[in-house]
């Protein structure tokens, strides 16, 4: 029973992203600007006479790479892959093959300007212009993390891991079972099985500043705390936290704790004697006691520091400090992102509070995504399986009633829009006044980046367009 209670905890324990522009101006809604309420598959009085959305917009796309390629990927770091002849090969945003498809898979440029690639089996490294910077010899792609990435020294079962340094240097002498990433410049390593194993910590030297001796590591928060845990059993593991020292900073004594990674705060969690109820509360990374151990369930932004909390099934919020700015109502409370977070009634249907916890887009959408930059987002009309999707603004108008099989946001401001069905739908582009910036036509398109999408044609094969 405790083992189901703790996968249950650990569903309701949520880490969200605040997101979006902190500085953004808040909506007001008063008797004369409120949103109607959309009934069924109808808007509500105020929004039943929709104007068609604009017909023009200052937006053009232009070919950028004609449709050639049997594959692609999206833009990252300014290059995108491309499959031709089975091999992988690399664009750049003005459309020009910068590497000639060679490869049989490869991964994104990374910030630094390297890629990892695959041939015969084996894995090395090249720059942007495809030049081989560490050899085609490795056992294991490499992804670089604070300048180090893992390298599979010996396949299972005998399974060898250690880190390599950009130019190829090994810094590791002992070998790993198991690693993950570097951060906040310390690495996690195992040895043993995947059952029984043992994890600690090296540094940027390869050096083992904590030795194997816990069962679970989290990565160190930039408090320069880590979650650690004792126990190979789920119902007597115990969790706490440790310093870089290996200092128990936070006692290791909880059934369940939860980190946000850019903020303090730290979520912690009990069982009581009877197996079945817990009790969790919220403390900083000194262990001093922000919320104490009595709700349901606690949640942490991510970088805003706000904390959910939940009494009776139904979420509220605090402030870093414990103060109440939301009463428990909602049955579930999204993150932030330009100033709104989504909230949930009983019975699942969508609004959307500003940062003082008032309820500035009443309840009344079954399903709507983040508000982009232009303070716009998508809303769903008559269900998950046959609806159709629109948008509205921040004040919770309808800008552009539902007429799309699916509406995806973009980062940059444009919405991906399907007509017809999966199989036979064409999908096209809007701006975020409704326009269509791209008529439905394509067999599929993805999001874009920078204003450039990938898109397939009807011959199933991919090229690249540009917004200008």
């Amino acid at each position: 029973m405790l083992k189901k209670l703790f996968l249950l905890s650990f569903v309701l324990v949520m880490i969200t992203a605040c997101g979006g522009n902190s500085e953004a101006t808040e909506p007001t809604i008063s008797e004369s600007n409120a949103p109607a309420l959309l009934e069924g598959n109808n808007a509500g009085t105020e929004a039943q006479t929709l104007p068609e959305p604009p017909t023009q917009s200052a937006v053009n796309h232009t070919y950028l790479v004609e449709a050639r390629y049997q594959e692609t990927m999206h833009f990252h770091n300014g290059f995108a892959p491309v499959r031709y002849n089975d091999l992988w090969g690399f664009i750049d945003t003005t459309g020009r093959e910068v590497v000639t498809p060679q490869f049989q898979w490869v991964t994104h440029f990374n910030e630094d300007g390297f890629a990892s690639v695959e041939r015969d089996g084996l894995w090395g490294l090249i720059d942007t212009t495809g030049q081989i910077v560490i050899p085609i010899e490795h056992l294991s792609s490499l992804h670089f993390s604070e300048g180090f990435a893992a390298v599979l020294l010996s396949p299972y079962p005998d399974t060898a891991w250690g880190f390599m340094d950009m130019t190829g240097r090994m810094i590791t002498t002992n070998t790993y079972n198991a690693i993950g990433a570097f951060n906040n410049g310390f690495a996690p390593v195992m040895t043993g099985d995947w059952d029984t194993g043992l994890w600690g910590f090296i540094d940027t030297t390869g050096r083992e500043v904590i030795p194997p001796t816990y069962t679970f590591l989290g990565a160190f928060l930039q408090s320069g705390i880590a979650h650690v845990s004792i126990g190979t059993d789920w119902e007597t593991r115990l969790s706490g936290f440790i310093d870089t020292t290996g200092e128990v900073v936070i006692p290791i004594v909880y059934n369940s704790v939860v980190d946000a990674h850019n903020n303090d705060l730290i979520g912690v969690g009990l069982v009581d004697a009877d197996g079945e109820t817990w009790r969790w509360g919220v403390m900083d990374s000194m262990g001093n006691e922000i919320l104490p151990l009595q709700y349901q369930s606690v949640g942490i932004w991510l970088d805003c520091g706000y904390i959910l909390f939940q009494i009776d099934y139904l979420w509220g919020i605090k402030d870093p400090s414990g103060r109440e700015v939301l009463p428990p109502r909602y049955r579930s409370i999204g993150g932030f992102h330009n100033g709104l977070a989504p909230v949930w009634n009983e019975d699942f249907m969508q609004g959307f509070i500003d940062r003082t916890g008032r309820e500035v887009i009443p309840i009344q959408f079954e399903s709507a995504g983040s508000f982009n930059d232009h303070g716009v987002t998508a809303f769903l009309q008559g269900g998950w399986e046959h609806g159709t999707w629109g948008l509205i603004n921040r004040d919770g108008n309808v800008i552009l009633d539902a007429r799309y099989s699916v509406l995806s946001s973009n980062n940059d401001g444009f919405f991906i829009a399907r007509v017809g069905d999966w199989e036979t739908g064409l999908w096209g582009v809007l701006d975020s006044r409704g326009v269509e910036v791209v008529p439905p036509q394509y067999r599929q398109l993805w999001a874009s980046i920078d204003g450039i999408l990938p898109f397939m044609n009807e011959d199933y094969l991919w090229g690249f367009i540009k917004l200008n």
